[in-house]
């Protein structure tokens, strides 16, 4: 398996464009993806446990404690998702929003990664005994860029707590704004326009209930999508000054966060990004299309975490849940040849070697093939990648830049899946331009393509368990002990 600094020199090799990134996790969606969880007969329960006091400071203060059951982590394969117990008290809430808290970050990991369907997130923000929560935009059809977001009130003591957890699974369209960075400006385009609705949403919420915000404290989270979501609402508020929501009273706590941010505000305290460095996510995009994080990366990469992932959740990697993983490796090997190749003096060349060159070359044709994958039914969506690694043979990384040959292999494989491919010639399109940009990429690159591609084929499973909310979560409980592991 690929690991460490083998790893992150293959990594860093991939994050040169974006087009691996959403290749990628075009599997990993659609396997996240599905209905929402059945709430019949495991109804949460909720039990205020007492109190605890703190007597630090001179005088004794009291938080009220609290443990619930939810249903977590609704990713990888909803027959084998995660029901537990979590216990927290109001002391979670009561730290500097400058100073990295792990008992925090823990906490608004358990909100954001439960917000994958309406169902889900219900449970979670009833049974952890918030009030005023109002659900924004679950029931309404996903469109580029839309956005699904909680906001919610508790009181702790004499302060009002508001926090906002913004959905990061499941949300089907909004897939294709996150293919859109935009050509210029100083944040990526599809999240910063969904960015915009949250922050409108929170502000319209604070109008409506009256709250003062001398008084209370804003939280604000997300997973992956959702987390440079948050991370560009955080901007914003602490560029944009706002009475309603002043910088010193908010929080930002993102989990595994893409770069989506190129000229972001001067002060940014108030941001802290939970990583795992080995993770591809956050690697992309690129920063050669000037993208980066804001705030402060808070890296929880762990070598035992197989060790972790097996004491808290009972397996070791995503192959636990089985093989659709591993027969999505040739397709990253394809997408791999993209980063490779040097500029050649060919008409037919493509570029995506700059934000400006991947918006024009890359976005339509990526947008166009992966929501073809992603809304086929899970049974037929296995049937065609099996069919198409069948039609494009073993040799793949020549025949996918053979003219004609990968929508030929698209269009056998959608026929023996039962998928309707259209009529209207998208399809043939995205997959002729996808060619070129192979063939530009392979014409000078055949033996590296070809090495990281068999790379990338062999360690999907360490890809995909690297982004997995499980993994996270079982790393940031450990965030600060010694790992158990020794590097070899």
């Amino acid at each position: 398996m690929l690991k460490g600094r083998g790893a992150m020199k293959i990594f860093t090799k991939i994050a040169a464009t974006f087009i691996l990134f959403t290749l990628a996790f075009s599997v990993a969606a659609c396997v996240a993806g599905g209905d929402s969880v059945n709430q019949s007969g495991e109804g949460g329960s909720f039990s205020t446990i007492g109190a605890s006091t703190d007597g630090a400071g001179g005088g004794e203060k009291t938080y009220a404690a609290y443990k619930f059951n939810a249903t977590m982590f609704a990713g990888l394969d909803k027959t084998k998702r995660s029901r537990r117990e979590f216990f927290y008290d109001g002391r979670v809430f009561d730290c500097k929003n400058t100073e990295f808290s792990v008992e925090l970050a823990e906490f608004l990991m358990q909100s954001t990664v439960a917000n994958k369907d309406l169902a889900t997130v219900k449970e979670y923000f009833v049974n952890a005994k918030f009030d005023d929560v109002e659900y924004i935009d679950y029931e309404k059809p996903t469109t580029k860029n839309s956005v699904a977001y909680v906001v919610a009130h508790k009181k702790e003591g004499d302060t009002d707590i508001i926090q906002t957890s913004i959905r990061g699974l499941n949300y089907d369209y909004e897939w294709t704004g996150n293919f859109d960075c935009g050509a210029e400006g100083d944040y990526h385009s599809g999240f910063y326009q969904a960015a915009q609705k949250v922050y409108d949403g929170l502000v319209g919420y604070i109008e409506k209930y009256a709250y003062n915000p001398v008084n209370c404290k804003f939280f604000i989270t997300g997973y992956s999508r959702a987390g440079a979501i948050a991370e560009i609402v955080g901007c914003k508020i602490n560029s944009e000054y706002n009475r309603l929501l002043p910088r010193e009273k908010v929080y930002i706590y993102t989990f595994e966060t893409p770069p989506c941010v190129v000229n972001g505000p001067v002060y940014t305290a108030n941001i802290f990004n939970v990583i795992s460095r080995e993770d591809l996510v956050v690697n992309l995009f690129p920063a050669s299309f000037g993208f980066k994080r804001v705030g402060t990366d808070i890296d929880v990469f762990r070598k035992d975490y197989a060790d972790l992932l097996k004491e808290h959740f009972g397996f070791v990697s995503v192959a636990y849940y089985g093989g659709v993983f591993y027969n999505s490796g040739q397709l990253l090997g394809i997408a791999a040849m993209a980063l490779l190749g040097q500029e050649v003096d060919r008409k037919e060349y493509v570029s995506l070697h700059t934000r400006a060159d991947y918006c024009e070359n890359g976005v339509q044709a990526l947008s166009d093939t992966f929501m073809f994958v992603y809304l086929m039914p899970a049974a037929k969506r296995t049937v065609f990648i099996e069919g198409l690694q069948e039609a494009l043979g073993d040799d793949y990384l020549s025949a996918i830049i053979s003219e004609g040959v990968l929508y030929d292999a698209v269009e056998k494989s959608a026929i023996k899946a039962g998928v309707d491919i259209g009529t209207d010639g998208k399809i043939r399109r995205a997959c002729e331009k996808l060619r070129l940009i192979a063939y530009s990429a392979y014409s000078n690159s055949r033996i590296t393509a070809a090495s990281v591609a068999l790379d990338i084929a062999n360690n999907v499973d360490y890809i995909f368990t690297m982004h997995t909310p499980e993994t996270v979560y079982s790393m940031l409980l450990h965030y600060g002990e010694n790992d158990r592991t020794s590097e070899s």
